[in-house]
């Protein structure tokens, strides 16, 4: 009979691991998993003064019970299950879901919590029969050993994809990084495009402006009255005061020529 994360859920888990062990078959057992509130995320937590339920995990908000191992072996005693086989998943003390920080406590005090081996223990898993465990299992291999072969393959794939996961990520936050960059280095190409482009229109409006002022120069030079007192203002260089005059008559004649 399988009981996984269901013992910690209960009001009366006694009452129910009783239930259970009265409808075993001969030679049936019991495999529970249960959480280790023991574990030394939780006890680091007290000693800074938080017990914060979560969402999942070893404080799960639904949890109604929280055991370590000596309350698990005396729940199973009194049930009148004896505990076949203890396996257990562990965690380190950063490895859960309660955030902890190693460096916020004395070194001492850190040193005391792992030295203690339940300290790492995540859950428990126990393999449990009626009376006081003098039957065998058949099959060869016990299935503690079986289940405890099963949960440590789980684990390695596990820990394998969580390490292929945050390769990935971190190969992702370095894609986003390179296309941020070549993103802030099209805006500039473009910023550079348009400012060039608004340079070739201002010039182009110059020359626009300037071959009209040559058309215009042009027409008041075509002009037969102005060509005619240029020719005799190049004939009277030789006198330079009746020169001058004829320039000034030509700038005269020019000014009213013009449209």
């Amino acid at each position: 009979m399988l009981l996984l994360d269901v013992l910690e859920h209960l009001r009366e888990p006694l009452a129910v691991l009783e239930r259970a062990a009265a409808v075993l078959v001969p030679g049936g057992q019991i495999i529970a998993s249960i959480p280790n509130v023991a574990h030394g995320a939780v006890r680091l937590a007290l000693l800074r003064g938080s017990f914060e339920y979560t969402e999942t995990g070893l404080l799960d908000r639904t949890h109604l019970r929280f055991f370590d191992r000596p309350a698990i072996e005396g729940l199973f005693r009194a049930a009148g299950l004896h505990i076949r086989d203890c396996l257990r998943v562990t965690r380190g003390l950063t490895e859960t879901e309660i955030p902890i920080d190693p460096q916020a406590f004395p070194a001492a005090v850190v040193d005391e919590v792992a030295q203690d081996p339940e300290s790492a223990t995540y859950q428990f898993v126990v393999v449990a029969e009626p009376g006081d465990g003098s039957g065998a299992t058949s099959g060869g291999e016990s299935l503690a050993g079986r289940l405890q072969q099963r949960f440590l393959a789980a684990e390695r794939r596990f820990r394998e994809v969580e390490a292929h996961a945050r390769s990935v990520a971190r190969e992702l936050d370095a894609r986003s990084q390179a296309l941020n960059e070549v993103e802030a280095y099209a805006r500039s190409v473009a910023r550079e495009l348009d400012a060039r482009s608004k340079a070739l229109e201002e010039a182009r409006t110059r020359v626009a402006a300037l071959d009209a002022e040559v058309e215009i120069s042009r027409g008041i030079l075509a002009a037969p009255s102005v060509r005619l007192v240029m020719a005799i203002s190049a004939r009277l260089r030789r006198f330079p005061r009746l020169h001058q005059s004829v320039r000034r008559l030509v700038r005269l004649v020019s000014g009213r020529t013009q449209p």
